[in-house]
């Protein structure tokens, strides 16, 4: 029950962050078509993807955390793309109509962290049966969920106080702090980790032995 129920939320997530964006007068082709880069529906369609695929296998195997992987994926992408859309229309489209549009620029800029380091560490250090394949490991797993910490630790510390507009027209760069934190501690720490699991997931199996 719970499974689905956070698979129905990035659901709703998405959907919701579609509506804000024909309420920010964004038009088809740029909610589904960019050349630029990924399209305004990039995220809420990966949201809903990974919180059904994370619903089916946590409904069936609870025990293993790849389904809850899955769905926490789907919930910070969800999360991710309503929290831009409800801020630029909060601050930007239409401001003062509804409420909390500083709080949820704020969320955008620290939620990507914990989406990313999930999909990219921890999905192939754990993947099939939720557990590394041994405790050499773990020190992999401490690196990934350290710069997923620090990554949105300090961004949810230190971009509290320039939540609001400036943080959804990028009109003013963040804190230099939390750039220098991100951009050179953080994500290369992340990619580290990442880079390492996907070296375990490409590598041939171990032979069995008396095979």
């Amino acid at each position: 029950m719970l499974a689905w129920s956070l698979c129905v939320l990035s659901v709703v997530l998405a959907v919701a962050s579609l509506i804000l964006a024909l309420l920010n007068e964004r038009t088809l082709g740029e909610i589904f078509l960019a050349l630029d880069g990924p399209s305004i529906a990039t995220l809420p369609t990966e949201a809903v993807s990974f919180s059904v695929v994370g619903a089916l296998i946590a409904s069936h195997r609870p025990e293993n955390p790849i389904g809850w992987i899955f769905l926490a994926e789907g919930f910070c992408y969800g999360l991710l793309s309503a929290g831009d859309e409800y801020a630029i229309y909060a601050l930007l489209t239409n401001p003062g109509a509804v409420p909390l549009g500083g709080e949820a620029s704020w969320l955008g800029q620290w939620v990507w962290a914990p989406g990313l380091g999930l999909i990219l560490v921890f999905l192939p250090l754990l993947f099939p049966d939720g557990h590394p394949p041994s405790k050499r490991w773990r020190p992999v797993a401490w690196l990934g969920g350290l710069s997923i910490g620090l990554a949105a630790v300090s961004s949810m510390i230190l971009l509290w106080p320039e939540r609001g507009p400036a943080l959804v027209t990028g009109d003013e760069s963040p804190s230099h702090v939390v750039q220098v934190l991100v951009v050179f501690v953080a994500f290369p720490l992340m990619l580290l980790a990442g880079g390492g699991c996907r070296e375990l997931a490409v590598s041939p199996l171990p032979p069995v032995e008396g095979g």
